[in-house]
């Protein structure tokens, strides 16, 4: 089928934004446009593509569909949540009968978008909640932070240890994890250390439970933080100092833009928490 001229109209009445999703029975011309690397029977599709652009009339300057295979899975994996890392996101879409997908970077694609026109989604719009995870999963990406090669270094022994940790119960409810060394740039001497700081981003129920059970020293967020502790005890040359549990409602935009504190991703794996204990190496 040729791809009929754009109409915007058209396209927005069809329900198309950003965020939308489709699949080989909704959109089968659509789907047949994929290239043959990309094409799963089985599969969703989501839009990418920013809105302005998506329904952008002129063909000339804006004449693709920016996609990503969605692939349904079972189980979710707490290192791929909350956009976590910046290659991987699994997400729940309670909208959609609670389906779990996993996106990769790696599986985009763009394809022509003139058939939004004449073909529908097969789910037009997901929660406003999850269409802001995806775009900032999709912003972190290229905003990660770049910490000095021998911090990384120092702690890369550690890393799978890091990520079996943050995938515990715990560690899945985290949203994010801050860090603030003493020196985020030169790499160190061997015989100076990171000073390392990490601040524990839980969403606002997550917090109120941890808050709850605080004056208790046998709780999984209690044991949380003594294995966090245990692990950069091994780690030569940086010092873990304290560790911070804060709420998503009480972290700050002025925090974030302070420059102490700056988000940290590395590649598969990323943490928070909520309140404020100080870290004692047992």
């Amino acid at each position: 089928m040729t791809p009929p001229s754009f109409d915007r109209k058209s396209a927005m009445e069809n329900g198309w934004r950003q965020c939308s999703i489709f699949d080989a029975k909704s959109c089968p011309n659509l789907y047949n446009s994929l290239p043959d690397k990309h094409k799963v029977k089985d599969a969703y599709y989501m839009v990418l593509s920013h809105p302005c652009s998506l329904l952008n009339p002129n063909l000339d300057s804006e004449p693709n569909l920016e996609y990503i295979i969605c692939e349904r899975i079972r189980n979710i994996d707490g290192n791929a949540t909350y956009g976590k890392n910046p290659r991987l996101l699994h997400i729940q879409l309670d909208e959609i009968e609670g389906i779990i997908l996993k996106l990769e970077q790696k599986n985009r694609g763009f394809i022509d978008k003139s058939f939004i026109t004449v073909e529908t989604p097969f789910f037009s719009a997901l929660s406003i909640k999850n269409e802001s995870l995806i775009t900032r999963w999709m912003a972190n990406r290229y905003i990660s932070t770049a910490l000095p090669d021998e911090f990384e270094r120092r702690i890369t022994k550690t890393k799978s240890k890091l990520s079996k940790t943050f995938s515990n119960e715990i560690g899945a409810t985290c949203k994010a994890v801050y860090i603030s060394l003493n020196e985020f740039i030169k790499d160190l001497e061997a015989s100076e250390n990171y000073e390392c700081l990490l601040v524990f981003i839980l969403s606002q129920s997550s917090y109120e439970t941890y808050v709850e059970e605080e004056d208790n020293d046998k709780t999984s967020y209690s044991d949380f933080i003594k294995r966090i502790v245990e692990i950069f005890t091994t780690v030569e040359g940086v010092d873990l100092k304290t560790a911070l549990f804060v709420s998503e409602k009480n972290f700050t935009i002025e925090q974030v833009e302070s420059g102490s504190l700056r988000k940290w991703q590395f590649d598969y794996v990323s943490v928070s928490k909520g309140g404020e204990t100080t870290i004692i190496a047992p």
